[in-house]
């Protein structure tokens, strides 16, 4: 057993490792894959997805520049007030423009969705998103960091690289 001088040392590990996560009975692996593709379950997390899909130019077309000056001239030009810009209806206009989220990525391992550091949010930010998701769909689950961090997983690789090269030999 390894015992750890400091915290950041442990903490560096546990950092590296891949989210593993469990679907709890009586739901399985394909409700929390829907409930990830349903955009009304990531709550505040929506106005995540806008730098992805939705340009500043497309929030600056429907909700008006935002210069004043410029937005009252605008809208006597066009003859009606732009949509005032609150954070609901930043989010609808968000929902209207992103049609599958993807703010996390997984890949589909068995009986659960491993989400591999790389290609993910922080450690902390991607459990929140998750956790936001998952409890909005009414899907229990357990959350866990993989068994093997990114330096076990280049040993392994660079291991059967090296097994490959011996036995053509």
């Amino acid at each position: 057993m390894r015992f750890f001088e400091n915290e950041e040392e442990q903490a560096g590990l546990l950092l590296d490792r891949d989210q593993v996560l469990t679907i709890k009975a009586p739901h399985k692996v394909q409700d929390a894959i829907q409930a990830f593709k349903n955009i009304d379950n990531y709550g505040i997390y929506v106005s995540s997805m806008r730098g992805r899909k939705v340009t500043d130019k497309d929030m600056e077309a429907y909700f008006g520049p935002s210069s004043p000056r410029l937005k009252a001239s605008l809208e006597k030009e066009r003859g009606k007030p732009f949509p005032v810009k609150t954070k609901q209806a930043i989010d609808d206009f968000v929902k209207a423009g992103v049609k599958t989220p993807d703010i996390v990525n997984y890949d589909i391992e068995g009986d659960t969705l491993v989400f591999p550091v790389e290609k993910n949010l922080q450690r902390n930010k991607l459990k929140n998103v998750i956790d936001t998701v998952l409890t909005s769909a009414g899907i229990d689950y357990k959350i866990r960091p993989s068994t093997e961090g990114k330096k076990q997983k280049l040993k392994k690789v660079v291991s059967e690289v090296l097994i490959k090269k011996n036995l053509k030999k």
